[in-house]
């Protein structure tokens, strides 16, 4: 049986890499100590104890007591819900696709590492999005399409929905408010006319 020493690390471990890009400095900056103290906790060579736990729940946006629980599935927990892993592969392949085409699209931010470099994250974050390696935060999300300036939703939105309509979203950005109203009061109005 884990210690709650060993369970607490653990779940750390999985805290940085989902909610803090797998980046030490960040949750460290998060939680106001030295980067040193997470990598103490990581390496296991200092527990962490209730107040740090407790914080470190908040900070990522988990349940009171969550860092003290074992989270390791089981395989036939993950045989029982093959519908809950399905959706999130196939949102994994969407985001996968719309990053590369976005990334194909665009002159300047067309690598991993300018991806990376602009959305402030680890080129390696970029990887493991494209090939679908792990599941990804929201933040990340977000980070990424605002360095494409577009809107996190918009990554994982498959091409061929019908709802979808494709421009250049930078250009589109630029212009000013009252032409943004004027694509707007055509789109409504062709609406209209086809309703």
């Amino acid at each position: 049986m884990k210690s709650i020493s060993d369970i607490r690390r653990e779940n750390l471990i999985e805290v940085i890499r989902r909610y803090f890009d797998d980046n030490q400095t960040r949750m460290a900056e998060r939680m106001e100590v030295q980067q040193s103290v997470i990598s103490r906790w990581v390496k296991g060579h200092r527990n962490i104890g209730n107040a740090s736990a407790r914080k470190i729940e908040e900070l990522s946006g988990r349940p009171k007591f969550w860092l003290d629980t074992d989270h390791v599935l089981s395989l036939s927990d993950v045989r029982s819900e093959p519908q809950e892993y399905e959706a999130r592969s196939y949102i994994g392949e969407v985001v996968a696709e719309n990053l590369r085409r976005w990334m194909i699209a665009d002159s300047v931010l067309n690598s991993q590492q300018r991806v990376g470099e602009k959305a402030g994250i680890a080129q390696a974050t970029v990887q493991r999005v494209l090939s679908q390696e792990a599941s990804t935060t929201i933040g990340t999300l977000a980070a990424i399409a605002d360095a494409f300036g577009r809107q996190a939703f918009e990554l994982m939105v498959p091409k061929e929905h019908p709802g979808v309509i494709s421009y250049d979203h930078s250009r589109f950005a630029a212009l000013p408010e009252s032409e943004k109203a004027k694509i707007s009061t055509f789109i409504d109005f062709i609406l209209q006319q086809n309703a």
